[in-house]
């Protein structure tokens, strides 16, 4: 069964892309794609900090990573990709998009990982210790513990090979990262999805300095994480925002 694309739809498209090419914004990807949107299912940050590395952060509205002098923060957000794995898809290009909302600390490299182990949200806010079915930086929440405090362990906490590093400064606004291998191996292997994490990048000599992000449970629900998934559809983005899709000017018949 095949789809024809009507005049109409050709011209609804063609137009789409000239506007972007006027402003000079837009991002096409290729003939016959679609775009996932997914929020976190699950999102929290831990610390190594002896103290606090047992409480658990999973009802707060942010997300903090980095140094703060006393510990080292990491972050851990998890994805259901349940629907896309029954649709059989195929991953062209994955972006995880965090929005900052304060800084310290002026520019600092962070490293994004596929976390190993399972883990647990919680609710807590970091004011009391952690109990069995919470994340904390001892605890995964799911009856096990991490390999190192604060989950900071390579090969058993989180995947030594990193999936996309950037720098950040204190410029307050939204942050991407590309995840496209690892989401193109969630897909093939959903069972091993256990969401990523989010460190910075140590340099041997820490510097005082976090990067604070806003959480699931943030109340604008504009500046929450978000994974887009992009696979083998033709997606117009202009700043930022969806313009339109290759599905959505198919006007013709079946």
């Amino acid at each position: 069964m095949t789809k024809v694309l009507g005049s109409m739809g050709i011209w609804i498209f063609i137009f789409a892309v000239v506007l972007c090419l006027i402003f000079g914004t837009c991002n096409v990807h290729g003939v016959g794609d679609s775009i996932y949107s997914f929020e976190a299912t699950g999102d929290t940050y831990v610390t190594d900090h002896f103290r606090r590395s047992y409480y658990n952060m999973g009802a707060n509205h942010e997300l903090i990573c980095g140094f703060d002098g006393e510990g080292r923060n990491t972050i851990l957000v998890q994805c259901d990709l349940y629907n896309m794995v029954l649709d059989g898809t195929r991953v062209s290009e994955a972006i995880m998009t965090f929005c900052m909302i304060n800084s310290s600390g002026g520019d600092k490299k962070f490293v994004i990982r596929r976390i190993l182990k399972s883990w647990a949200e919680g609710d807590g806010a970091g004011n009391v210790k952690a109990d069995g079915n919470e994340s904390c930086g001892r605890w995964t929440g799911t009856g096990g513990e991490w390999g190192a405090i604060g989950a900071r362990e390579p090969g058993n906490d989180f995947e030594s090979i990193a999936n996309g590093v950037i720098a950040i400064g204190n410029t307050i606004g939204l942050y991407e990262f590309d995840i496209t291998q690892m989401v193109q191996y969630w897909v093939r292997n959903p069972d091993d999805n256990h969401g990523l994490t989010v460190q910075e990048v140590s340099s041997g000599d820490e510097i005082i300095g976090v990067k604070i992000f806003t959480s699931r449970e943030h109340p604008d629900t504009n500046l929450r994480p978000v994974l887009s998934v992009f696979t083998d559809s033709m997606v117009v983005k202009m700043r930022g925002t969806l313009l339109s899709t290759w599905g959505a000017v198919k006007d013709g018949i079946e």
